[in-house]
């Protein structure tokens, strides 16, 4: 019941067989998918490999962690989104860099966090999510396939705009692997 402005941008322009004019194919309203990767981010599969998320579909299977078993295991994925993003950051780990949108939770010792906590509180089952800094430990996937906490060196906010993709749903539990992390 409330006015709404809505912007669009186009994102592609081909030329069309019978007419000259832009016409617009699909129009897509993300209101709750942002907490997003660059398509380059490496997700951990259930055999322990990595494929990009750009890369993945619906019914491969990954890893998720199970904070009260704590230990990592096999889920499906159900969908997966694609959205153009300017909110990115980069987590400095000292040995690798992530970079995510600004309000993209992560699995610290201490629950989940992200570097804009009111924008990741929006979310279902991120009410509580408290603002992630340097010195923070963060939960990622040992080379034994055990957890191993990290510690954040740095974080530094990126300038410019870059499709991003979000894993929205999977089969069984409430994250995934993200370049080694739990997101």
């Amino acid at each position: 019941k409330e006015d709404m402005i809505i912007r669009f941008e186009i994102m592609e322009v081909y030329p069309g067989t019978k007419y000259k004019d832009t016409a617009i194919t699909e129009i897509l309203f993300y209101t709750n998918q942002r907490l997003c990767f660059p398509a380059t981010t490496k997700i951990t599969l259930s055999d322990n490999s990595e494929k990009t998320i750009d890369k993945l579909k619906s019914g491969d299977e990954i890893l998720t962690y199970n904070s009260s078993a704590k230990k990592f295991i096999k889920t499906k994925v159900v969908s997966v989104a694609k959205v153009p993003h300017n909110n990115l950051v980069e987590i400095d780990f000292g040995d690798k860099v992530i970079t995510s949108t600004d309000d993209h939770p992560y699995l610290s010792e201490n629950g989940w966090k992200s570097c804009k906590p009111n924008g990741t509180k929006n979310y279902k089952g991120y009410e509580n999510v408290k603002e992630l800094k340097t010195g923070d430990k963060i939960y990622f996937i040992g080379e034994n396939g055990k957890s191993e906490l990290k510690e954040i060196k740095g974080i530094k906010k990126v300038d410019k705009k870059e499709m991003c993709y979000t894993i929205t749903k999977v089969e069984n539990g409430d994250n995934f692997i993200a370049d080694g992390a739990v997101v």
